[in-house]
């Protein structure tokens, strides 16, 4: 009868999500501890070294992360997060015994800024230093068990333009990410597009930031820099001139090397000053480690 199928679905179906449950909630007791690394994205060498971190903290440890990474652990009775809408770290967790912090290149707008801060003012080393997933562990005073270059590629839309200017988003199947930043000509002055406040260890590194115009013109087009601390801190800047294009919309990338000495939390990578002589596309920016450097303490 109808009702009787109806009941068989309901069956199925409660099925299904206990099945689901018990698979994939961090809550489970036969939940894969590393089920949702395995998930988190397409990367496979960042998925690949996420894993080896997360297993080189033991179950019973305490473990300090970010919103982003929380489910990797999330299973683990001392786990904690940084809640990004606490401008400090909560007294229970700089009161606790943390034993590890485990953030990510790409972590800032999670805590993952807060999270990296306290473990390098308290005592911690770092573990792991591979293809921007970072390990710290308390007390350790080691070279790095595992490290690996970052590679990331960083479409538009993780960058952030200033509300009101005159930046215009459109999509674009093209590029990563699936959209371009766009300043048109004839509007001169202020910030194209800054971010995405990066966390990097020190390092060789470059940035390469692909930009196209949609017109002829002669002279300055705008300026591209990478810089920490909220810009007080300029690492390279290069100017681009509209003789850098060999017509319009054609892609053209422009490379930015430059050197962290230091952990730095707060990168950004900028596009400023364009001089409205073109309308100006920005797609992407692809971040390579060219050289890991020694992490000291």
């Amino acid at each position: 009868s109808r009702i009787n199928s109806k009941r068989r679905l309901a069956v199925i179906m409660f099925g299904v999500s206990v099945f689901i449950f018990l698979i994939g909630s961090p809550f489970s007791p036969f939940a894969n501890p590393n089920f949702y690394v395995f998930i988190s994205g397409l990367r496979s060498s960042y998925v690949h070294f996420l894993n080896i971190a997360v297993s080189l903290v033991p179950n019973d440890a305490s473990v300090l992360t970010v919103n982003n990474l929380f489910p990797h652990v999330a299973n683990r009775l001392n786990a904690y997060v940084v809640p990004y809408s606490l401008g400090r770290l909560p007294g229970y967790i700089v009161n606790s015994n943390i034993r590890y912090v485990l953030v990510n290149a790409y972590s800032y707008i999670w805590g993952g800024q807060l999270a990296a801060s306290y473990a390098l003012s308290h005592g911690f080393g770092l573990v792991v230093d591979a293809d921007g997933v970072y390990l710290f562990e308390r007390g350790y005073s080691g070279a790095p068990l595992l490290t690996a270059p970052l590679h990331m590629i960083l479409p538009a839309s993780s960058f952030f333009f200033v509300q009101g200017s005159p930046v215009r988003v459109f999509p674009y199947s093209g590029v990563p990410g699936g959209v371009v930043y766009y300043w048109p000509s004839n509007v001169s002055g202020g910030v194209f597009w800054f971010g995405p406040y990066l966390i990097l260890m020190p390092g060789s590194y470059v940035a390469t930031v692909y930009l196209m115009i949609d017109r002829p013109c002669n002279g300055t087009l705008l300026t591209l820099d990478v810089s920490n601390n909220a810009g007080a801190q300029v690492l390279v800047s290069r100017t681009v001139y509209c003789s850098d294009f060999p017509k319009p919309f054609v892609w053209v990338a422009f490379k930015l090397p430059f050197n962290v000495t230091s952990p730095a939390l707060t990168i950004e990578i900028r596009g400023l000053n364009p001089t409205g002589v073109s309308g100006v596309y920005f797609g992407y920016v692809v971040l390579n480690e060219t050289k890991v450097f020694p992490y000291d303490t």
